[in-house]
């Protein structure tokens, strides 16, 4: 079918005015008067054969004079008294039983009779109508709920096929209960496309919750106008307005003669509809009309609440399942193990087949996802819910370029943003469900053209037409969708208290960091002037006298020099964290590590190394700190293998994505690996300090000046053997 063809065919259906056909069905007249019901202004062609006059006598004509003075008095008493709904009232007129239906437009009065039905199945409809309302027990499903009405409607009603028809997030339509003769061909479980029942369509369901087509074969009536009104007359709140011809022709495709259609709403919204349809003519009156709007109405508050009920036992289930995903979230803080840790994730809280939490640069994937990289345009292009913040669909396929889809079967999607920027997210995936989707007939619409542009033509058959659908997931309910907004908010609002405690703790930091200085003054000027004094004297004796090396005075001095030692390694550590000191620049490792370790064992009384320093990348950073980090790391490994007849000291780098690498080797004594994160601590020292003097203070300086680039460091080694100090640094802009 021609694409453009099509849009213009449905763009004219869309446009059909139902609401003013200016016609009626033949069962009924109908009369179009001034709003105060005194003139006669248009009237149905067949009006002759109720009040025995041509339209000419009747147009221009006062009502009073074609029912007489007392009806036309109760008609207009019934109307003043109605508060603009419709007014009705029995009558006789020529000897006919009739039921007249009155109602005002914005511009006119509307005056309807129909004659009252003797039609004995009716009759025993109205009768027994209690029994109908009595079948919809409270505890029942609205599955349930729906078969019991469709049953009971079919065998009081008479009609030869009772359905319900429902409409799905697309105004596609489905027969979920169906009570019919033997000899007519099952609909139940048949899907119906949107473009059956057109948009104009659907809105009058929501008013006119009750709709009759007494026989599709008799002849509309027009409507003729005095020549003082020859506006089309808004019919779409009357019962007998005519009917569409191209749904007459469906109806005929259909072989039905009469339907009645009674509207099912859920807060106010078309939700289904209970559709009778009859091979032969069939009028319900305004009695029988009554009672199925009072049937709507109370289906309707049924369906309702037994849907209100199976979303609160879902939600209930759901409650249950995300229950630890809470109580980990509210009692830890810790988004990232609430969220994605290995015992409980976001798997755990809707079905889904894989799940992903992207916080900034990370993506942490469970189950089966999209590529990370696709994960982040999905993110980046798809649109946002202004009410939930949430995007989702059970049709990616909609939203990403076929090529990034087809290794592999993501088709559904929830997305929930926990930061403005959409930095950070939570996500669901869904794989693609193949689904077999059985049809009335072939969806796809016939076009005719005509004088007045393209137009549908209803399908001739309504056999089973199956189709196989691709490219779709499971839908997400509604309990899930609401079920992650509530996750979403809870997640925020943790990050908003966080934000909160990480203000207080900021401004405790800074109270803590003013004590910290004044800390480092006292212990640069109080402490270290009475340790040079300590110094100097004990030089000044030993020059004057010789003394043995285990003299006091050599204790005295030694003691006074590794404090003061330890004093400055203190400071040096203090003083890392001072971001407002930092000079980033691009720094030439290689160079730098062969600077430091010249300069290490130049100054100082070491034994040979054999010192390897491979081409090392270059990184961003402060220089000062690095060349710090790489003297005590140096330090540590010329330090360790003091005693070795053949000490050998290596750095090694590589580049990987997003981090270079660096490895400080030794043969030196090693550790043991029990203690691998304790000697980054200060003060923390396994080696004898006799043998190997310091201060415990150096890898934990190491450890900081790490942290402070983004980075990590870490160590192995083997005792007797020798060890390998790795340090990680970020790669930043070069």
């Amino acid at each position: 079918m021609d694409s453009a063809s099509e849009i213009a065919a449905l763009e004219n259906c869309a446009r059909e005015p139902i609401r003013t056909p200016g016609a009626i069905q033949a069962f009924g007249h109908l009369l179009v008067c001034d709003k105060s019901l005194e003139t006669v202004l248009q009237c149905s062609q067949n009006i002759s054969t109720l009040f025995g006059r041509s339209v000419e006598d009747t147009l221009n004509q006062s009502v009073a004079s074609l029912v007489g003075q007392e009806l036309h008095a109760q008609i207009r008493d019934r109307i003043s008294s109605s508060n603009k709904s419709k007014a009705y009232l029995r009558a006789t007129i020529s000897e006919q039983e009739l039921c007249i239906i009155s109602h005002l437009t914005d511009d006119y009065g509307i005056i309807e009779i129909e004659p009252i039905e003797r039609d004995l199945t009716l009759e025993g409809f109205l009768v027994d109508f209690e029994s109908i309302i009595d079948c919809l027990q409270p505890q029942m499903g609205h599955k349930e709920l729906l078969k019991s009405v469709t049953r009971q409607i079919k065998t009081l009603s008479g009609f030869d096929r009772v359905m319900v028809y429902k409409f799905d997030e697309e105004w596609n339509g489905k027969v979920v209960a169906e009570e019919r003769e033997a000899d007519l061909e099952p609909y139940l479980g048949l899907n119906y496309p949107a473009s059956d029942i057109p948009p104009q369509a659907r809105a009058l369901y929501e008013t006119q919750l009750v709709r009759v087509i007494v026989d599709t074969l008799s002849q509309n009536q027009p409507l003729v106008s005095s020549p003082d009104c020859r506006t089309k007359v808004d019919l779409g709140e009357t019962t007998m307005r005519a009917v569409s011809p191209i749904h007459i022709e469906y109806l005929h495709n259909m072989g039905v003669r009469a339907t009645l259609t009674i509207s099912i709403l859920l807060e106010g919204r078309l939700w289904g509809l209970i559709a009778c349809h009859h091979r032969a003519p069939k009028h319900v009156d305004m009695r029988g009309r009554s009672a199925c709007r009072m049937l709507s109405s109370i289906l309707s508050s049924k369906i309702e609440a037994a849907i209100s009920h199976e979303k609160t036992f879902d939600r209930l289930q759901l409650n249950q399942r995300g229950e630890k995903l809470f109580e980990n979230l509210l009692e830890s803080f810790d988004v990232e193990k609430s969220l994605a840790g290995e015992t409980e994730n976001l798997m755990d809280f809707i079905p889904c087949d894989g799940a992903a939490l992207v916080r900034g640069a990370t993506c942490k994937i469970m189950g089966t996802t999209l590529p990370e990289l696709t994960i982040r345009a999905l993110i980046d292009e798809v649109p946002f819910d202004s009410e939930t913040s949430l995007f989702h669909t059970n049709k990616l396929a909609r939203f990403l370029p076929q090529d990034a889809l087809n290794e592999h079967a993501i088709a559904g999607v929830i997305i929930a943003p926990i930061s403005h920027d959409n930095e950070q997210c939570m996500l669901w995936f869904r794989l693609e469900k193949t689904q077999t989707i059985e049809w009335g007939g072939n969806p796809q619409k016939t076009i005719k053209h005509t004088d007045n542009g393209p137009r549908l033509s209803p399908r001739k058959s309504f056999e089973k037409w199956t189709e196989i659908v691709k490219d779709q997931a499971e839908p997400w309910t509604e309990i899930e969708i609401r079920g992650v907004a509530k996750l979403r908010s809870l997640v925020v609002d943790i990050f908003a208290k966080r934000s909160l405690e990480l203000e207080e703790l900021n401004t405790r930091l800074a109270l803590a960091n003013e004590a910290l200085e004044s800390f480092t003054h006292t212990v640069s000027h109080d402490l270290r002037a009475p340790l040079r004094r300590i110094k100097i004297y004990s030089e000044m004796l030993m020059e004057h006298q010789d003394f043995v090396s285990d003299h006091p005075l050599h204790r005295i001095e030694s003691s006074a020099k590794q404090m003061n030692g330890l004093i400055v390694d203190l400071l040096e550590f203090s003083k890392i964290g001072h971001i407002a000191e930092w000079r980033f620049q691009s720094i030439d490792m290689t160079k730098l590590a062969r600077e430091v370790f010249r300069d290490l064992t130049e100054t100082e009384r070491v034994h040979k190394i054999d010192f390897t320093c491979q081409e090392l990348p270059a990184v961003w950073g402060d220089r000062t700190l690095l060349r710090q980090l790489l003297e005590n790391l140096f330090s540590n490994a010329i330090k360790y293998t003091s005693h070795r007849s053949s000490p050998a000291i290596k750095i090694s780098g590589a580049s990987k994505p997003g981090y270079k690498t660096f490895c400080v080797e030794d043969n030196g004594v090693g550790f043991d690996m029990a203690h691998r994160e304790k000697i980054f601590d200060i003060f923390q020292r396994f080696q004898d300090s006799d043998r190997f003097p310091g201060t415990g203070i150096g890898l934990a300086i190491a450890r900081r000046i790490a942290k402070a680039h983004r980075g990590s460091i870490w160590a192995k080694s083997k005792q007797g053997e020798g060890s390998e100090f790795y340090f990680q640094l970020p790669v930043m802009a070069m």
